[in-house]
């Protein structure tokens, strides 16, 4: 016969809420998280409509918290500020790659020393497109 499990009793909240501010200490703000959550439905949390010193305590680990959370929200923006590309650098950086890659075949056909002239033509209607046509229009005709 299986042995039945005897649930292990919730931690009580005081409990929760000194673990919370020692994660808060060492700066393990997903254990602060996590703890938090317990935190907000444990059944045994204070009244909260006349705070003890429990819950400003835990109103303050809250807030501290948030405020983590702003912090790495607005350094992951300036991060992404610093590596953001525009679109007329990429064209820029793509007509130019397209432009060396036809140059470089072009190039080898004149060494091979027998020119296909219909490449020729094809390699210097690239070029003039490269140069003349909107980059979504090239990625267009390419697919």
């Amino acid at each position: 016969m299986p042995k039945k499990r005897t649930p292990q009793p919730a931690p009580r909240w005081s409990d929760l809420l000194a673990q919370a501010v020692q994660a808060r200490q060492a700066k393990d703000w997903d254990q602060v998280e996590r703890l938090l959550g317990q935190l907000q439905t444990a059944p045994d949390a204070p009244p909260r409509d006349q705070p003890s010193q429990e819950v400003v305590v835990w109103y303050t680990l809250r807030a501290a918290w948030w405020e983590h959370q702003a912090e790495d929200w607005r350094d992951r923006a300036l991060r992404s500020e610093d590596t953001q590309v525009s679109v007329a650098e990429v064209e820029a950086i793509t007509r130019g790659v397209l432009r060396t890659m036809v140059r470089r075949v072009y190039e080898s056909l004149d060494a091979s020393g027998a020119p296909n002239p219909t490449v020729h033509a094809l390699c210097r209607e690239l070029l003039a497109q490269a140069d003349g046509l909107p980059l979504e229009a090239l990625v267009a005709e390419a697919v």
